[in-house]
């Protein structure tokens, strides 16, 4: 934890090794990743074991966000007309 600058940090008193599969599962799923290969690479045999390893922030959120609004829709909105 002093190598990684983590130590005296606030909310970090302790760093698990469990925590560093959270970590990974997060990164990868911000890499773009399947969840199918982010189970097989954790070795969790149902995705929803990986899904709840997967912690995404409200920046991650808020990015995402902002991509969807620039994405064109092929949607076109129909207008109905009573006859």
């Amino acid at each position: 934890m002093k190598d990684a600058g983590l130590y005296g940090k606030p909310a970090v008193d302790i760093l698990r090794l469990h925590d560093l599969r959270h970590t990974t599962a997060t990164n990868l799923a911000r890499s773009g990743m399947d969840i199918k290969y982010i189970a097989q690479y954790l070795g969790h045999k149902d995705i929803k074991t990986s899904a709840r390893c997967i912690h995404y922030s409200d920046e991650d959120l808020k990015k995402d966000t902002e991509f969807l609004v620039r994405v064109p829709s092929n949607f076109t909105i129909l207008k109905f007309v009573s006859s």
